[in-house]
């Protein structure tokens, strides 16, 4: 009798790690509907056989399903709940993870006090693990969260960390995702000699890679700038938009808050700016920051 209880208890352990399997490929495949069900049937399954790391597996995974659709409050209940379940194992590699994935709703909440708390514990304990493989995602999460803020030189600091670690695993794909923004807030700091020579430390290692063709093009273009014209809300009150009066004498460029960070900026506020064109033909920020007032253009 006890063996086969013990065979139906393996069988169910095997069904909730297919159904964790299985909604991570429909997530992959941005059928998210389908994987927050596949998700909640796995956690069902460990929670019946009170599997806590199992729980705690599947309600990551569930989180980052919700914010991948924008539920970000879902996605901090789910998150928080594994959180807790992981620190009742302690499981310090998972607690890392899952407080790098709950700092990155804090973020997209407007919350950043408590992001900037969680992404410290969880770079912390990757510090006390030694954790490589952590490290490098925690610390460029939390570097491009900072350079968001308007904190170049910390933020650069962060990933430099990243950018090393990456350079000596040889990871072509990280360097052309992660390049660009150390790139920027060395440019914010006006080192822009030492943001051409990681891009080429990069471009050593994926010289084929897009991302760093694109940025080593922008990084050999001339720095434009100009001067903020005006920030206002939009008619919805959802986000704000403003113009760049530029110094060279080109065309207004427009930006837009929901594509790069107004913090610290307001009218007639100094910036760098790296421009793109519309679909429609108009000048706008990819990139957007305020210059340092001894910065000489």
């Amino acid at each position: 009798k006890s063996a086969e209880i013990g065979e139906a208890l393996k069988d169910q352990r095997h069904l909730a790690m297919v159904l964790n399997s299985l909604g991570g490929v429909y997530q992959r495949l941005g059928k998210f509907d389908k994987a927050v069900e596949a998700f909640k049937k796995s956690y069902d399954i460990s929670e019946r056989l009170e599997e806590e790391r199992g729980q705690a597996m599947v309600l990551n995974s569930l989180g980052g399903v919700y914010q991948r659709q924008g539920k970000f409050d879902k996605a901090v209940e789910a998150f928080k709940k594994s959180y807790e379940l992981t620190v009742s194992f302690d499981d310090q590699r998972g607690l890392a993870m899952v407080l790098n994935s709950l700092g990155g709703v804090y973020q997209r909440l407007g919350k950043f006090d408590e992001a900037l708390l969680v992404f410290q514990q969880s770079y912390d304990i990757g510090k006390t693990l030694n954790d490589k493989s952590h490290l490098r995602v925690i610390a460029n999460t939390w570097g491009r969260f900072l350079l968001r803020r308007n904190q170049p030189e910390q933020a650069f600091a962060l990933l430099e960390e990243s950018f090393v670690i990456d350079e000596s695993m040889k990871d072509q794909r990280r360097l052309g995702l992660n390049t660009p923004g150390l790139c920027q807030a060395l440019r914010q700091l006006g080192r822009d000699s030492e943001a051409i020579a990681f891009c080429e430390r990069a471009f050593a290692i994926a010289p084929n890679n897009p991302k760093l063709l694109a940025l080593q093009k922008r990084l050999n273009q001339p720095r434009l700038t100009g001067t903020v014209k005006f920030i206002k809300p939009s008619r919805d009150g959802n986000h704000s938009f403003g113009y760049i009066t530029m110094d060279d004498g080109s065309d207004d460029v427009r930006f837009d808050s929901r594509y790069v960070d107004l913090n610290g900026l307001a009218k007639d506020v100094r910036v760098a700016v790296e421009v793109r064109t519309n679909r429609y033909g108009g000048r706008v920020a990819r990139n957007l920051h305020k210059l340092a007032e001894s910065s000489s253009d």
